[in-house]
């Protein structure tokens, strides 16, 4: 009966919500495309997204500005967060395994960078960074290939 049930649902157009696909750590994604080994001055680390066929990974975390400083050296350039803002946008509400609840909307004072070309340790791709320079965390998106 259940299996008619999902078939039924299926056949009229409902389909679950995805959920990420990755089998990876949020250490393991930020050591694949930040740093490697995970720096001590990294804290509240916590992660989600896709590592099949590419990736794309949100991260959040806190450190402070002079690690942030020593990652983007001459790499990333800042922006308007408007103009990067969709980036960080979960696919949907699955994606949310952060607590509190991801919400970059949020951040007051946020100042935003772009990778100014593919970066990573082992996964490279883009990266954008919203850094709260008030609670100096960190809301970081990476996607590539």
């Amino acid at each position: 009966m259940i299996f008619a049930l999902a078939i039924y649902l299926v056949s009229c157009g409902f389909h679950p919500s995805p959920r990420p696909t990755s089998g990876n750590t949020p250490e393991q994604m930020f050591e694949a495309l930040i740093q490697s080994p995970l720096p001590t001055e990294v804290t509240n680390l916590e992660g989600t997204g896709d590592t099949w066929q590419g990736h794309s990974i949100y991260l959040r975390f806190q450190v402070e500005p002079a690690f942030l400083e020593a990652y983007m050296g001459d790499n990333f350039e800042s922006v308007p967060c408007d103009a990067i803002f969709s980036y960080f946008e979960l696919p949907n509400p699955t994606y949310d395994v952060f607590s509190p609840s991801w919400k970059p909307e949020d951040v007051t004072g946020g100042i935003c960078y772009r990778s100014k070309g593919f970066l990573g340790e082992t996964w490279l791709g883009e990266q954008f960074i919203l850094w709260d320079s008030v609670t100096n965390s960190v809301y970081f998106y990476g996607v590539g290939g």
